[in-house]
């Protein structure tokens, strides 16, 4: 019997695409916004400071104004620095050139891919009260022993990675899901189901 692979178009696309998307979390590569600003891989302290801002970006139901687009890549952006006004309000300019739009769709684009790799936490309800940053920083640096500084600090295209290895190596059934091969498979069976 032939393989998935053969019989579902795409899936071999969507594994390579995958594999590739997860090296790259390793190079440090993200695509630019609007071929003018350059990001940073997106970490935990980056969504942290922007939620405790307001920033429409990174809370979910609301729409983002032209502030939050700006702070929001000021903060993620590779020039960002702490306490430095004038080097913030020449990158504001920079950002005139920027389509709002557009600008909104590839910071979408940037955060989808940034959580993506997330991992599928085994159903069953929350153990705590506690809240993500702890529970991230708590895996990792029992796993790892890493400083809550660098954790926070590392980008989430990575730390999922590294969550997904510490669940592997756990529990001998966990297994690190692609999320558009899952898609591909679901919708295929449906397909399937249907014309019989």
């Amino acid at each position: 019997m032939p393989g998935l692979e053969t019989l579902i178009p795409g899936l071999a696309e969507a594994e390579a695409t995958y594999r590739e998307t997860q090296l790259e979390a390793f190079l440090d590569v993200e695509p630019s916004i609007g071929g003018v600003v350059l990001l940073r891989g997106f970490t935990p302290q980056m969504h942290l400071e922007l939620e405790a801002a307001g920033n429409a970006c990174v809370i979910d139901g609301r729409r983002p104004s032209m502030a939050d687009v700006l702070q929001f890549l000021w903060r993620c952006s590779e020039g960002f620095e702490r306490n430095a006004p004038e080097k913030r309000a020449m990158f504001w300019q920079a950002c005139s050139l920027l389509e709002f739009v557009a600008t909104v769709v590839e910071i979408d684009q940037y955060l989808i891919r940034a959580w993506k790799g997330q991992p599928h936490w085994s159903t069953g309800g929350p153990k705590s009260a506690g809240v993500w940053p702890a529970m991230i920083v708590h895996v990792v640096a029992r796993a790892y022993g890493w400083p809550e500084k660098t954790i926070l600090n590392t980008p989430f295209r990575r730390l999922w990675q590294y969550m997904h290895r510490i669940l592997e190596e756990k529990n001998p059934d966990y297994r690190h899901i692609n999320p558009d091969v899952m898609k591909l498979r679901a919708d295929w069976l449906i397909a399937q189901n249907r014309r019989n």
